[in-house]
């Protein structure tokens, strides 16, 4: 085919879901138009949007697979890639989700992604931990978003750190959780962090919106999309893409935490509506050209 995606991406035609965003990211991170000034990086992004995109749907990569494969057969060696194993759902199925359990679900799935990078992690976000911003501490942007019915607050914060000699955008929240009992958070993120959750909030949206399938299902609810950012100081964000059982639209969960947290004060999970979901994906846009 004229268009090898695999190749764009130089990623084996095996590469699961993960390896593909992973790479993605990173692809990003390098051609953005905004990160490289290069004549040809806005050309190669958009080569690199169009691969991933062809590879992130399960229909549009079914047809690579098979296009590729009709090819290898004339002119030999290619061996089609393994199919992933279906995720099995568990039954039976109640109606609402157990908040409480499904915070501590994506804590644990947060705590993992951040646990398997390890040394990279390490090596590029600082274990120091930020000050936390006041109402004097001198900013570089700065918004609030409060929901009195529901009980949310969200504020961000781009500012230099003092403990760290750098611009970190700083995120608290507060929100009641299962019990209704308002819990807190807090992370702090470098540019490349924040780059990250851009992406993350970028792709979460794309879900909200479109028909794939789940990539877990649970008994009262479905994840279609989760991803984690590590911070500093052992702090991260978790974004996940839900739909209760029986409901017909999905939802987006935003959890702000600490590693190996130990009360549930240091951590907050909220929902999102789409409108809400947009919007902090303006705010976090802003916040990340603030920090270059």
């Amino acid at each position: 085919m004229d268009f090898n995606p695999y190749k764009i991406l130089a990623v084996d035609p095996s590469a699961d879901s993960d390896v593909l965003a992973a790479v993605y990211r990173a692809m990003s991170k390098k051609y953005h138009p905004d990160i490289n000034k290069a004549p040809d990086a806005e050309a190669r992004m958009r080569e690199i949007n169009r691969a991933y995109d062809m590879l992130k749907d399960p229909e549009q990569r079914k047809k690579v697979d098979a296009e590729l494969a009709r090819e290898a057969t004339r002119q030999g060696g290619y061996t089609p890639p393994r199919p992933a194993s279906p995720r099995p759902g568990t039954t039976p199925r109640s109606n609402n989700p157990d908040w409480g359990a499904v915070g501590d679900q994506l804590r644990r799935q947060a705590e993992t992604v951040i646990n398997k990078a390890g040394s990279t992690i390490n090596n590029m976000r600082s274990d120091v931990r930020p000050v936390t911003p006041t109402d004097r501490t001198l900013s570089f942007y700065q918004k609030q978003l409060t929901d009195e019915t529901k009980r949310k607050n969200l504020k961000i914060v781009v500012y230099h750190d003092s403990a760290t000699n750098r611009k970190v955008c700083n995120i608290q929240s507060s929100a009641p959780n299962a019990r209704g009992v308002v819990t807190s958070g807090e992370v702090f993120l470098d540019a490349g962090a924040m780059f990250d959750l851009t992406l993350a909030i970028s792709e979460a949206e794309r879900v909200l919106e479109d028909t794939s399938s789940p990539i877990e299902m649970n008994a009262d609810h479905d994840v279609y999309y989760r991803k984690a950012v590590p911070g500093l100081g052992h702090t991260y964000i978790a974004v996940e893409v839900i739909k209760k059982t029986r409901s017909l639209t999905k939802e987006a969960l935003l959890l702000i935490g600490e590693k190996n947290a130990r009360t549930e004060k240091d951590g907050v999970l909220a929902d999102q509506s789409p409108k809400q979901f947009q919007q902090l994906g303006r705010i976090f846009q802003n916040a990340l050209q603030s920090m270059r």
